[in-house]
């Protein structure tokens, strides 16, 4: 089955800012495959990465990893932002529309990142995809809040849909994004297959543009890992890697990371390779928080594998 074409978004007048957000660009021609490095295919899944250095003005960078064309479709993607744990912070993190696919407006086409760091160092991210897959897009502008402190989250809208990656985005400049995981909804199991959740500090006190997104498949073998908490010390980062099952490719995953959004960042979430006799990354999930607090946060890992 092909993906389907089905993409929500909470509120019909503001489709076009969202589409905005994701495809960054008015009128452009965008080619998110454009200087991407494939790392290799396994399981019928394609990973491949794009790296775009920190503007030495606005510390600030974006990075677009595609999915290789038309007969592929995004299933999960991440980031990492190089850099001192102090100095560097993601602040969005979603699947994109090619605008080269006129007509069409589902972001299945590659994953986009954007964050905060220093140069000369990096910001590299990260495509997962795949082919003859059920997926389904979701999206939704979060209302604005009454503090710098938000979260949010977005369902798959169907039992027989499954999270398979998801992400959260913050727009406004000196913002970033404080965790984002898989989220159980209130149904009757425990496993965090629902959709997706994140936090954000929003430094415009809670009205700066909030969204939150999830991929979500049916009819594929999905399993959910999770690891912790652990705890993160103060004023330190932590990094944890979540691992599938050697049969098993992993397309997604994230961290829950306690405490106000205000004193806690991500700084890396994204597929990772392990020891295994190939470099591809497909058999892990890697995230890293950074606590800016005083006293240790709880940390808690996800990792997403397509069976």
């Amino acid at each position: 089955m092909r993906a389907s074409r089905f993409l929500i978004v909470a509120l019909a007048s503001a489709l076009v800012v969202l589409l905005s957000v994701t495809n960054g660009s008015a009128g452009g021609v965008i080619d998110p495959n454009e200087g991407d490095t494939l790392l290799g295919r396994k399981g019928g899944v394609r990973y491949a990465s794009d790296q775009q250095p920190f503007d030495m003005l606005s510390d600030a960078a974006e990075v677009e990893v595609g999915c290789g064309g038309q007969a592929w479709q995004v299933i999960g993607g991440g980031s990492v932002d190089g850099g001192a744990a102090a100095t560097s912070w993601q602040t969005s993190d979603r699947p994109t529309d090619s605008s080269a696919e006129m007509g069409d407006i589902v972001p299945d086409d590659g994953w986009r990142a954007g964050g905060v760091g220093q140069s000369p160092a990096q910001l590299t991210g990260f495509s997962a995809c795949v082919r003859d897959a059920d997926l389904r897009y979701r999206s939704v502008i979060l209302p604005a809040g009454t503090s710098g402190n938000r979260e949010g989250s977005i369902g798959c809208a169907g039992a027989a849909w499954h999270v398979t990656s998801g992400s959260v985005f913050i727009a406004t400049t000196g913002s970033w994004v404080h965790d984002s995981y898989p989220w159980d909804g209130p149904d009757a199991d425990q496993v965090p297959d629902d959709g997706w959740q994140g936090g954000v500090w929003d430094a415009n006190g809670g009205g700066g543009l909030f969204a939150a997104y999830a991929i979500c498949a049916r009819g594929e073998d999905l399993r959910y890992v999770q690891k912790g908490p652990f705890a993160v010390d103060p004023g330190s980062a932590h990094r944890h890697t979540v691992a599938c099952r050697p049969d098993e490719h992993v397309v997604g995953g994230g961290a829950r990371l306690g405490g106000p959004e205000s004193v806690g960042r991500m700084l890396a979430n994204h597929p990772s390779d392990r020891a295994d006799a190939d470099d591809v990354p497909d058999d892990a999930w890697t995230s890293r928080v950074y606590n800016l607090s005083g006293v240790a946060r709880q940390v808690t890992a996800f990792a997403v594998c397509l069976g």
